[in-house]
């Protein structure tokens, strides 16, 4: 980047809300420094000292807007067509291999003809370094939006929500959550249900934090005062569907024993899929069940790829560690030591730009050069530097406590830690899936009717979401979901069970699993399955990682085909398990494959840039008559359009 005294000057007010000019190589300026340099740029242009503009070709570069794996995002000044514009460009260290993909993007990009799609100018090259000169989109953070006067309209906070999920999350059913979920909360708080404001989400209940989990007793409590039977010690196996509609299900019990239920409509409230890694906040029975069981019969799954993970304590417990509004001086040191973060960042890219930029989220998120901490942190894990429980050591002693409350100290001096002097031992952990059974506004499944999903198991958001809406969208869409069921089922007659159906989805393999005399049982395989999918699928993931998870997927179903031991009865359990962990885990990693581009918590190193060109659109994956996978592109947003409005400055956002 060069510098010419002969540049003309820019109009009054070009700079007013730039940042300063700053090198692509420099290290990021403090706040003053940044004041400071920014006033002697005005002294230069407008009182004709001698400190002229950096530039990049014809462009008068006013400030960064963002920095990602492959490049920089500069804010510029084109004195030709007397504009502000947004100017992509490629880190010297990544230009040789990535400069054809910048150009195909650009070419992509300019085939698009949307109001809600980023206008492409140029692309080019300017002093050995590859550019796309864009259309500048402005913006303001969350917390300067929600202070407008008069309030936010719904369709300004349904925006919101499809900028978090950057361009992926079901409009309709972000409508309906900003329209219910206050609505939703007051029914939470009527039943007794507190909230503690700063609470970490995974503490359970303890004298410091004040049984804040108090779900179980309202739960329960719900139960005994409405008619339900509750079948303890039962495992749903997969859905009874007749001519497309959900009739009930078949299972077994912790014996192994067989079971049916008939139903009118079935409402799947099984969570998630976390135990498919080997760390992860959810419990044992978030084995994906709901997923694999629609799946199966006929329901199509979206979003799948798309999952939220976050860092977390591995050891003496597990509790998240949020670094909202903190910045170094905190430190992460590999298990010999050593600071570690530096060798995971791009070129001009400092230690203290990626701290403040994970200072405004916890989920793992390549929207941002946050993800840099992620990737680091995992790394060396991988490379065999991290402690003996997977995990390297967090230094917050001499930190400036940000959002971390007074309850996280008390907790972990519970555990046997004081931060005050005792380093922290951290890993990433799989959180929640943002992609779960496609919806439509009731909650059922479009394709098979009867058939209803809520909370993790539903899928609406998108490739991030904010934090708070898993809690708030299971009890807008619970009560939804079971609002139509009971319609449904009043005016449906049960049907019983054709003798055929039953041994199809159950019998069989039931028979089956007493007669294996292999050698494997179902948990070691759990066990290998975890690690694989949290080595393989969390954070960073390329090609060829992805296809070494498939092997795995693949080298498990054989095992349980051939050579599985069942040597108790809850052992059937366990494989009827593994078989919904692995439809699953398959489900999510085609889906991986398939996206060639990074986006949100979805980050391929071999793909690290966002491709909206070819990949503003969602994937879905379902069965066919066969049973073999088929995944779909669609994108749900295409009648209303999205436009990328930058990194979003929430605290926290996720």
């Amino acid at each position: 980047m060069t510098t010419n005294p002969s540049d003309p000057p820019l109009p009054p007010g070009a700079l007013d809300d730039a940042a300063p000019p700053e090198s692509l190589d420099a290290v990021p300026l403090s706040a003053p420094a940044r004041e400071a340099h920014k006033a002697r740029v005005h002294a230069a242009l407008f009182q004709g000292k001698p400190l002229p503009p950096e530039r990049l070709g014809r462009f008068i570069v006013l400030g960064a807007l963002g920095h990602g794996g492959m490049g920089t995002v500069l804010e510029a000044f084109d004195p030709t067509l007397d504009r502000k514009i947004a100017l992509k460009v490629l880190h010297p260290t990544v230009a040789k291999h990535h400069a054809q993909r910048l150009v195909r993007e650009a070419k992509g990009l300019a085939k698009l003809s949307h109001p809600n799609v980023v206008q492409v100018y140029e692309v080019g090259e300017a002093e050995g370094r590859t550019f796309i000169a864009m259309e500048l989109v402005t913006g303001r953070t969350l917390q300067e939006w929600q202070q407008l006067e008069p309030r936010p309209s719904w369709r300004q906070c349904v925006e919101v929500y499809l900028q978090a999920g950057l361009g992926l999350a079901d409009p309709a059913l972000c409508r309906i959550f900003v329209d219910e979920v206050t609505e939703a909360i007051k029914r939470l708080r009527k039943m007794g249900m507190r909230f503690q404001s700063k609470m970490l989400a995974t503490m359970p209940a303890s004298p410091q934090t004040k049984g804040t989990n108090n779900i179980v007793q309202i739960q329960k409590a719900v139960i005994e005062g409405t008619n339900t039977t509750v079948l303890e010690h039962a495992n749903l196996t997969d859905l009874l569907v007749e001519r497309g509609r959900c009739r009930g299900a078949v299972g077994i019990d912790d014996e192994g024993e067989p079971f049916v239920v008939h139903a009118g409509a079935v409402i799947m409230a099984t969570g998630g899929v976390g135990q498919l890694f080997k760390y992860s906040f959810n419990p044992p029975g978030n084995t994906g069940d709901g997923y694999a069981m629609a799946m199966r019969a006929g329901a199509p799954l979206f979003n799948m790829e798309f999952m939220q993970q976050g860092l977390a304590t591995t050891w003496p417990t597990q509790c998240m560690v949020m670094l909202y509004e903190m910045e170094e001086p905190y430190r992460l040191l590999n298990r010999h030591g050593k600071a570690f973060l530096a060798d995971y960042l791009p070129a001009g890219m400092s230690v203290l730009e990626v701290s403040k930029l994970k200072a405004y989220h916890w989920p793992v998120s390549c929207r941002d050069g946050a993800i840099h901490l992620d990737r680091a942190i995992k790394g060396e894990v991988l490379a065999g530097r991290g402690t003996e429980h997977d995990a390297v050591f967090l230094d917050l002693a001499g930190t400036q406590r940000g959002f971390q409350p007074e309850v996280f100290d008390a907790y972990m001096k519970e555990n046997g830690l004081d931060l005050s002097t005792d380093l922290l031992q951290v890993q990433l952990h799989h959180h929640t899936s943002n992609g779960g059974i496609r919806i439509d506004t009731d909650a059922q499944s479009p394709v098979v009717r009867g058939l209803f999903a809520c909370g993790e198991a539903a899928g609406w958001q998108g490739a991030d979401r904010l934090g708070g809406t898993m809690l708030g969208g299971s009890q807008v869409f619970g009560w939804r979901a079971g609002t139509k069921a009971a319609e449904v089922a009043r005016d449906r007659p049960q049907a019983e069970l054709h003798p055929d159906e039953f041994e199809r989805l159950l019998g069989r393999r039931l028979a089956r699993q007493h007669e294996a005399d292999g050698r494997t049982r179902p948990g070691q395989l759990h066990a290998q399955l975890q690690q694989a999918m949290w080595d393989k699928l969390l954070v960073e993931k390329d090609a060829e990682r992805l296809q070494q998870a498939q092997a795995v997927i693949d080298e498990q179903r054989a095992a349980i085909r051939d050579d599985l031991c069942i040597a108790e009865p809850f052992d059937h359990v366990l494989a009827m398990e593994q078989r919904n962990m692995l439809d699953v885990a398959q489900a999510i990693t085609s889906a991986a494959l398939m996206r060639t581009e990074s986006r949100g918590s979805h980050y391929r190193a071999d793909y690290p840039e966002r491709d909206a060109a070819n990949w503003l659109s969602n994937i879905f994956v379902s069965r066919d008559g066969e049973g073999h996978m088929v995944l779909r592109k669609e994108w749900i947003n295409e009648a209303v359009g999205w436009e990328d409005q930058g990194r979003i400055r929430i605290m926290p956002w996720g």
